[in-house]
């Protein structure tokens, strides 16, 4: 998280669980701080809800990728292919959806 914002400095973190099955993870700061991917060309505010949305589903994909190069079909791709979907479902209900967007996809 520390690479993507320069005002993140480490912290709790909270897990949540959706009704969906989807589960995410939340850093622990106060209103929006300022993220950039420059890979991406991105330049935002976010919340702590939409970063930790954010840095799940980059988790996700990456650990889903991984998995499937190594292993093939592997159950365990399966499982966070799931997972990812589940938490996307979810990020599209929130009002920072298009920062999520841009940020992940």
């Amino acid at each position: 998280m520390q690479s993507l914002c320069q005002d993140y400095a480490g912290g709790y973190w909270e897990y949540f669980h959706t009704s969906n099955s989807a589960c995410f993870m939340v850093p622990g700061f106060e209103g929006k701080k300022h993220f950039q991917i420059l890979s991406r060309g991105f330049s935002a505010g976010m919340s702590a809800e939409a970063a930790g949305v954010s840095a799940t589903l980059t988790v996700l994909k990456c650990l889903a990728w991984q998995a499937w190069s190594e292993n093939g079909n592997d159950p365990l791709t399966g499982k966070l292919n799931h997972h990812e979907s589940a938490l996307w479902e979810y990020a599209l209900t929130l009002d920072e959806k298009r920062v999520i967007c841009l940020a992940v996809a």
